[in-house]
């Protein structure tokens, strides 16, 4: 009894040893005053339990992925036919210091003790501590290992570092950056040309896992269709935008009258067999995840 009291001191003295070297200079685990009310893509260097820490929220490799992801998103966009050369970026969380506004978190589960497709789960861990602004989408850069890049949904989503999709981080994490914060903004909707399941077949663009915009995802012409360019988390703001967590999650279609979007009304959190549904929507339901 006495050595089984032994060996469960040790294991809580280095858990306790390990959130104790969490706390790094020019580190944050909350979010912080925002600079502005507007809509936001709030970043999060997220580790599991054991996980080691690489100190990516503090040490620039964060804020490098996501200036080279906005920077290949403002190229594509201005480059489209129907842009006039006009490109567009997602609007990030800053802090009042000009820095991009990076949350730490860590999970209470260990690697080994997280599910197979971990993002669901993060959804949850997420939704329990208070992050979840409907004016913002929460996007982790977890540092855990799991079979799958990337994973979203409108409200949040994740790129997973140490994926074997992501070996290559010069070309992996701003291609599938780029294609989770895709779905983040409900795209693609099932409405759009070339859509299924919410991807474009192909692999050359951004829903596939490329790097060119698929023309039909950001302008068109289907009537009663959300267009990307519209989306109210890009910048410029669009005059006529749209929120994705209010068309997806609180199913207000507005404006958007297609006829393959009309599942929303009928099924609360995907649209039926076409992929895109809102992360929160269990957790809006039962007002707790």
């Amino acid at each position: 009894m006495r050595k089984y009291l032994g060996v469960l001191t040790l294991i809580l003295i280095s858990i306790q040893t390990a959130f104790a070297t969490d706390e790094k200079s020019g580190r944050y685990f909350t979010d912080q005053p925002d600079v502005n009310n507007d809509f936001q893509i709030h970043l999060m260097y997220l580790l599991a339990k054991d996980s080691d820490d690489r100190g990516w929220d503090i040490n620039g490799k964060i804020s490098e992925i996501i200036t080279k992801m906005n920077d290949q998103m403002y190229e594509s966009t201005s480059k489209h036919e129907e842009s006039g050369g006009a490109g567009k970026k997602y609007k990030l969380d800053y802090r009042k210091d000009g820095k991009l506004d990076i949350t730490f978190v860590r999970l209470d589960k260990n690697e080994a003790e997280l599910p197979r497709y971990p993002n669901n789960y993060i959804l949850q861990f997420l939704w329990k501590n208070n992050f979840r602004n409907p004016k913002k989408v929460y996007y982790s850069l977890a540092d855990i290992e799991t079979e799958n890049g990337g994973e979203a949904g409108v409200g949040m989503g994740s790129i997973f570092l140490k994926s074997s999709y992501n070996i290559d981080p010069d070309k992996n994490f701003n291609h599938i950056t780029l294609h989770e914060l895709m779905h983040t903004q409900g795209m693609g909707f099932p409405c759009i040309d070339g859509v299924e399941r919410g991807h474009i077949r192909s692999e050359t663009n951004m829903l596939g896992h490329g790097i060119e915009l698929d023309e039909n995802i950001y302008i068109h012409d289907i009537e009663g269709c959300p267009q990307l360019v519209n989306s109210v988390y890009l910048s410029p703001t669009s005059k006529t935008p749209y929120d994705p967590y209010r068309l997806v999650c609180l199913r207000e279609l507005g404006r958007f009258n297609h006829s393959k979007l009309i599942n929303i009304k009928k099924s609360p959190g995907r649209y039926k067999r076409d992929g895109i549904g809102c992360k929160w929507w269990k957790c809006l339901i039962k007002k707790s995840c």
